[in-house]
Order: structure tokens, then C-alpha cells, then sequence
């Protein structure tokens, strides 16, 4: 997906640390700054099926693309980040002729789901698609940024 000339219109940036950018946002705000995640993003865009195939051959209990996800969310919550995982829901539109694109395997989602829960990550069902609703969560100004 991408809008032509977004990055035209958007200019050179600059760069600022995530640690800076938190620090920054607390000062002048005097609250965290909140990214709303979409949790499809981080699942799909972690580790490949082949790695993770290869580290439960060796590990056949293991779960890599949890334990990936929850070094992230650890490296933020230290960086005093508010985090929102949205989850798709039941009425993720159609792509390719499939529900979401893809196969939701429910458990992996329970694993996840538990583990936002205890460390006090909240987290949310979209009506549909994740990433429609981190826009609207950002749109309401109920986060300062989206991660899709």
C-alpha cells in the first residue's frame, strides 16, 4: 500500500531515538507517548515460517515469534512507552478471496492476549481490520502514533 508522493510531500525528516522521543514527549506533554500496534503486523513481520520451523524442530514447545514479540514490548515499556495492541476482528474485510488474507491460529492469539495481560499491556478487538482501527484510535488522539 502507499499514497503517491507521501514522501515529497513529507520532506526530509529527522531522525530521533525512540528513548528521545519518549523523554521528549513526557516533558512537553507530562504523559507517555501511546502507540496503538497493529498485532498482525508484529506476528507477520517477525520471524519466517522457516525459522520458526527450525528452532521448534529443535524446541518443539517453543513459541519464537511470542518470545520476539515480547522482547519488543519489553525494550518499550522500558523506554516508559504506552503500548495498545489491536487485534483483528470479526470483520476483517476480504483480500484474495480469504477473511484477513490470512489463518488465525486462535491459540497463538490466547498466548499473546495472556502475556499483554500480565504486564499490563492493554489491548483490543477491532470492529474489522487492526489497522483501520489504530487510524481511528490516532484520529481521536487516543494514541500519538500507529505501528502498522
Amino acid at each position: 500500500m502507499g499514497v503517491t508522493g507521501l514522501w515529497d510531500f513529507l520532506g526530509e525528516g529527522t531522525v530521533v531515538s525512540l528513548a528521545e522521543l519518549s523523554s521528549k514527549h513526557f516533558q512537553k506533554e507530562n504523559r507517555r507517548f501511546c502507540i496503538a500496534i497493529d498485532e498482525a503486523c508484529w506476528r507477520f513481520n517477525n520471524l519466517t515460517d522457516q525459522q520458526v520451523k527450525q528452532i521448534q524442530a529443535k524446541e518443539p514447545r517453543a513459541n519464537p515469534v511470542e518470545k520476539a514479540i515480547l522482547y519488543r514490548i519489553l525494550g518499550l515499556l522500558r523506554l516508559n512507552f504506552t503500548l495498545i495492541f489491536v487485534f483483528d476482528g470479526p470483520g476483517r474485510p476480504w483480500k484474495r478471496g480469504r477473511r484477513g488474507g490470512g489463518k488465525i491460529d486462535y491459540e497463538r492469539l490466547r498466548l499473546l492476549k495472556s502475556m499483554l495481560d500480565h504486564f499490563g499491556v492493554q489491548f483490543i478487538v477491532a470492529p474489522g481490520e487492526a489497522e483501520a482501527e489504530c487510524a481511528r484510535l490516532q484520529r481521536l488522539g487516543i494514541v500519538d502514533a500507529v505501528w502498522s
